[in-house]
């Protein structure tokens, strides 16, 4: 049987496949692109488009016209000891976020992408295998052959190249729910967060925990209860934890395969926030390829990802500093400084959080009011 032949196959639609797709595509690369859920996919997430999120969508989708709720104004509490206290809100001039329905996100990029003349297929992959100097991508359908990979599939895509990965993720429950405010909410706990974010035409309402495992789906569905949101109709998704011995050993598996976004745990570990780091590494998997070809490809996909992972490290580092005290480091967030510093967190990717502070410090005084 004849293989059908492609310079990348991209497994999984999300926003980092897309991305990745679309700028392949735009450099007269042959890509095929698979899912195996196609348009009629469910996600859990949250929706919030962070700005910086929002700069990427606009540089790789710029035909793409977001339905999405802006917030200006978030209010931040914490539960601790059977005391569920408001501790301020914040006013920003513009956007800290936007909101989106996740089903509508995806589909609207999946557009644009076979729009762009990606070649689109809906199979479930099996698995991913090296073929001389190719590699074989074997689905419930069909095989492939392409001289370049990319794993975009989502929390357990790298059980595509080994079953013998196993990758360690947490469990949220959240729910779509009637708007009521059109201000936004966090709510900390010693173990985790809540969140309600108000959507174009409804709100999403969700928590998790910074546990690992099972276990992580009682206490998050506790804590949705603690911060008096209904607990009905919930849905769970596990949110990959970052780490860097993971995402390089996923990354130096097989040559010439690349994995990205959620399935090498690009993901926030203190927001839970992954949209953005799965537009960014599809991208720089995308220009990786087209730039450097068979040349230790692997090797300077990390290389060109490493900023991203020093500003995960930092993102790690920042949640248990923390949670640490708790809850007097949540009172700390009075401080208009700390807002500024969230606004700047929120609007761009740092390195390390000197360079972050020196961000804060550029955002106008004017941008963020605390009420």
């Amino acid at each position: 049987m004849k293989w059908k032949k492609y310079d990348v196959v991209v497994v999984g639609a999300g926003p980092s496949g897309c991305a990745a797709s679309k700028i392949l595509k735009n450099s007269g690369a042959k890509v095929l692109l698979l899912d195996k859920y196609g348009f009629k996919k469910n996600k859990g997430c949250g929706g919030g488009i962070t700005p910086k999120a929002l700069k990427l969508i606009k540089q790789i989708f710029p035909e793409i016209e977001l339905k999405a709720n802006s917030v200006n104004c978030l209010e931040i509490r914490y539960v601790h000891k059977g005391l569920n206290k408001e501790v301020c809100r914040f006013s920003f001039s513009s956007p800290v976020f936007h909101v989106v329905s996740r089903s509508e996100f995806d589909m609207k990029l999946l557009e644009a992408v076979i729009n762009n003349g990606v070649k689109f297929s809906r199979e479930r992959v099996r698995s991913l295998k090296e073929h001389e100097d190719a590699i074989v991508v074997e689905t419930d359908n069909s095989c492939y052959l392409a001289d370049y990979a990319i794993v975009s599939a989502g929390i357990f895509g790298s059980s595509l190249l080994s079953r013998e990965f196993s990758q360690k993720y947490s469990l949220i429950v959240h729910r779509k729910a009637k708007k009521t405010s059109e201000e936004a909410a966090l709510t900390f706990f010693e173990n985790g967060y809540a969140w309600y974010f108000p959507g174009f035409e409804h709100a999403s309402m969700g928590a998790g925990v910074y546990i690992e495992g099972k276990e992580s789906f009682m206490l998050s569905k506790n804590n949705l209860m603690l911060a008096s949101y209904m607990d009905e109709d919930l849905k769970i998704t596990p949110i990959p934890s970052f780490s860097l011995e993971f995402l390089y050993e996923v990354n130096r598996f097989m040559e010439g395969c690349l994995v990205v976004g959620d399935s090498a745990g690009f993901v926030d570990s203190w927001t839970g926030e992954g949209i953005s780091y799965a537009l960014y590494t599809g991208a720089i998997a995308a220009r990786t390829i087209l730039k450097y070809r068979k040349t230790r490809l692997n090797e300077r996909f990390l290389n060109n990802t490493r900023p991203i992972m020093e500003n995960l490290v930092m993102a790690l580092g920042l949640r248990n500093s923390f949670i640490r005290n708790f809850p007097d480091k949540v009172e700390l967030i009075r401080d208009k400084r700390f807002a500024r510093l969230l606004f700047s967190y929120l609007s761009s990717f740092s390195k390390n959080l000197f360079r972050l502070v020196l961000k804060s410090y550029l955002v106008p005084r004017s941008k963020v009011q605390i009420v």
